[in-house]
């Protein structure tokens, strides 16, 4: 199975940071309109503790997902696995997906990288993140067994 690139525990960590600064900012402005009330300084001090534990933690898990963050495709089937302390494996029969999408968000464009999101009747899957090239491969591979041998199946069927 190939793993996602390295970076993306870089824009997870980014993504983990950015969430606490936005939090602490918020409870930073209610204890300053409100910082006369002991009850505003007790849940400011403990949702701070709080939202530093969380971002230990998110750092620390964050390598263990991408040791799991991995997709393979095989002729019939796209496996994706993720997870960190819980696993997920997710086996998608190509001829199930109808749309595959690849896009970038702000984050993944400072280092180059792509997520490919593909949707099938019920759900929809995402593989985050991997280089342009690879990106490109996967969705026109998936593209392709839907255009020829999807329909050999279907007709087979019959």
């Amino acid at each position: 199975m190939k793993n996602v690139d390295k970076r993306t525990i870089a824009i997870w960590n980014l993504q983990t940071v950015i969430k606490m600064v936005l939090f602490i900012a918020v409870t930073a402005m209610i204890f300053y309109f409100f910082h006369e009330y002991q009850f505003v300084r007790k849940i400011y001090f403990c949702s701070n503790i709080l939202v530093i534990l969380y971002f230990v933690w998110d750092i620390l898990l964050n390598p263990f997902y991408y040791n799991n963050s991995k997709y393979q495709l095989e002729e019939y089937v796209l496996y994706i696995k993720m997870g960190a302390l819980t696993i997920q494996e997710t086996t998608i029969p190509l001829r199930k997906i109808q749309h595959v999408d690849i896009g970038q968000s702000f984050f993944s464009r400072i280092f180059n990288l792509y997520s490919i999101t593909i949707y099938t009747a019920g759900d929809t899957h995402s593989i985050s993140y991997v280089m342009k090239k690879e990106a490109d491969l996967l969705k026109t591979e998936i593209i392709n067994y839907l255009i020829h041998d999807g329909v050999v199946i279907d007709e087979e069927e019959r």
